[in-house]
């Protein structure tokens, strides 16, 4: 497994959201996976939909842990903003129709 790191992340702050991160999480092996700990995060997509005539936009599942979903927002997009390859990700899903959010629920979960 290959790590990049991203310049300009300040680096006290993005400390202290992986301190967040790891101890909402607790123990990762209580996940058998990825899917997993995404729904425990609440960043799995959740259409809205009733019969025929209700079709309303995909959003961020709300089930999960809502400190877990703000430790991930902003180093999301500080990802967005100075990060070559997730800004490539994130052009490739602009392209294909999704709205801001949806890229940044994408990142989140990433």
């Amino acid at each position: 497994m290959t790590f990049t790191i991203c310049l300009g992340i300040d680096i006290s702050k993005a400390s202290f959201h992986a301190a967040v991160v790891l101890a909402d999480i607790g123990r990762v092996t209580l996940f058998s996976s990825a899917r997993q700990l995404a729904a425990f995060a609440g960043l799995t997509p959740q259409k809205h939909l009733s019969g025929t005539s209700v079709q309303g936009k995909t959003r961020l599942c709300k089930v999960g842990s809502v400190r877990l979903r703000k430790a991930l927002y902003f180093p999301a997009l500080n990802l967005i903003r100075r990060c070559l390859q997730i800004r490539a990700f994130r052009d490739r899903l602009l392209a294909a129709g999704e709205t801001k959010m949806q890229v940044v629920g994408a990142v989140m979960h990433k």
